[in-house]
């Protein structure tokens, strides 16, 4: 017998209909607008995407008529993919050096000079050092 698609159990078709749904987290084909990415990063402007989309560091994807980024993306521009059980913590918007001085007694200044030196987890958004919250919050309890 042809193992057509009407001949499929239900479990087979769902599985076909949607092919990654039971592997990839529901936010993985979410689509990030030009805004909510500004939002994110705290700063930005339609130009500033448009030459990241035409220098090849950002790609623009198209779902159900939607234009705007995927988180992985986004990620992989920003320096890398979370490391594991961080992806809620990683979609948080970032936050800059001025936010983390006002939680402990070092500047701004000295906040970005750790995170050049590695010594504080960052995120680069061009010449930009930011933050995801949670990371720092975690470098915060350790660090005092």
């Amino acid at each position: 017998m042809e193992r057509t698609y009407d001949t499929l159990g239900e479990s087979a078709k769902l599985a076909a209909v949607q092919p990654c749904a039971a592997l990839d987290p529901p936010w993985e084909f979410e689509i990030l607008s030009r805004t909510r990415v500004r939002r994110r990063w705290g700063h930005g402007s339609d130009s500033t995407l448009w030459r990241l989309e035409a220098d090849g560091l950002l790609v623009p994807r198209r779902y159900g008529g939607r234009l705007g980024y995927t988180w992985r993306d986004l990620w992989d521009y920003e320096g890398g993919q979370p490391p594991d059980g961080m992806d809620a913590a990683y979609r948080e918007d970032l936050v800059g050096p001025e936010a983390i001085a006002a939680l402990c007694p070092l500047s701004a200044a000295a906040i970005l000079a750790r995170a050049k030196r590695g010594e504080i987890p960052s995120r680069r958004i061009g010449r930009f050092v930011k933050f995801v919250p949670e990371e720092a919050r975690r470098w915060l309890r350790q660090w005092r």
